[in-house]
């Protein structure tokens, strides 16, 4: 019986040490067609989407003035997605009923470097 406990805890400690090697390469940088998420906020719990977007010609239109895009602009980030679920009783013809109501809420995230919005001079 000792044997095969020191065998499990051998075959444990393997497999930790294992996770410990690999959480460094699973910790750096996207790369291919990923490479644009880089600056996803992933150590902020709740995190249900990276955000990037490259704008590199157009314009922007404030009232009556326009302003073109000469240089690229990028916009990048992450969103939390949280649903909430309320009980409500409700009364329906002398009967009563339990009515359940899903609430979802959304919220921005800033890059993980500060650089949200791209600066153009």
């Amino acid at each position: 019986m000792k044997t095969m406990t020191k065998q499990i805890a051998a075959v444990a400690a393997g497999a930790l040490a294992a996770l410990g090697l690999a959480s460094p390469a699973l910790a750096s940088a996207p790369t291919g067609e990923y490479a644009p998420f880089g600056q996803c906020p992933l150590s902020v719990a709740k995190i249900d989407a990276c955000v990037y977007s490259l704008t590199t010609s157009g314009g922007v239109k404030i009232g009556s003035s326009t302003t073109p895009i000469t240089d690229p602009i990028v916009f990048q980030g992450g969103e939390t997605r949280e649903i909430t679920t309320t009980e409500t009783e409700v009364e329906t013809r002398g009967e009563k009923e339990v009515v359940l109501e899903q609430h979802e809420s959304r919220k921005f995230v800033p890059a993980a470097n500060g650089e949200t919005l791209s600066h153009s001079p």
